[in-house]
């Protein structure tokens, strides 16, 4: 059937204006990353704020990024999940995605010690 593209997004107040994201510089496979996170936050403390975070082994077969987004009209800021995949006709496609509220110290600590068994194929 081709690529289908898989998008998780968050939506975090306007206040929330300092970003975050590990690892940088991605796109990146999936075998080179064991996670992608990112996310908001209220100044530069990072200390309050909302993040996702997913293992790349949801996407074995894919690239994993990460990217950053304000709406103006809505007044809210959104960091975006995304990977891309082929799809096979009748399959099943199993993911995991974690939502980390409070302090980017503590949200990066968990996605970095995420399982490595994410969504199955």
């Amino acid at each position: 059937m081709g690529p289908f593209g898989y998008d998780f997004a968050e939506y975090e107040p306007w206040e929330f204006d300092v970003r975050a994201i590990s690892p940088e510089n991605c796109p990146c496979e999936s075998s080179a990353t064991k996670y992608m996170a990112g996310g908001w936050y209220k100044g530069e403390s990072r200390e309050v704020g909302l993040a996702v975070a997913m293992p790349s082994s949801d996407f074995p077969h894919g690239k994993v990024e990460g990217g950053f987004n304000s709406d103006y009209p809505w007044r809210n800021r959104n960091f975006h999940l995304g990977s891309e995949e082929p799809l096979d006709g009748i399959a099943s496609k199993a993911f995991v995605w974690y939502v980390m509220v409070g302090s980017w110290r503590n949200g990066l600590e968990f996605a970095r010690h995420l399982p490595a068994e994410g969504g199955q194929e």
